[in-house]
């Protein structure tokens, strides 16, 4: 099994890797980056969860939108991307998220 490179995604957009709406950011190294939505749901409360804001230091002007997820609970975060792959490929899809306490 290996991971598949900048230019080996590339190529694949489009015949075996669908990705929409394809942002100009979102093909890093060899990662497909998804971004959260706004619609996260709280699986052990069994409700929505709210959309937080608080002002971004590193750009003014802009707000920063988060959400917490209650201690001991599991969320599900849709994404703002779909993500189709053909059967051509195999192996784990990985999650990373910025920031979890």
């Amino acid at each position: 099994m290996s991971v598949l490179s900048y230019q080996d995604i590339i190529r694949e957009l489009g015949r075996g890797i669908l990705f929409h709406p394809l942002k100009a950011d979102s093909v890093k190294a060899c990662d497909l980056c998804l971004t959260a939505s706004e619609y996260a749901y709280a699986i052990g409360q069994q409700k929505r969860l709210t959309i937080e804001t608080e002002s971004n230091q590193d750009q003014p002007g802009k707000e920063k939108k988060f959400f917490y997820i209650p201690p001991r609970d599991t969320a599900l975060v849709w994404t703002d991307e779909s993500v189709w792959l053909s059967n051509r490929f195999r192996g784990p899809l990985y999650s990373v998220v910025e920031l979890v306490s």
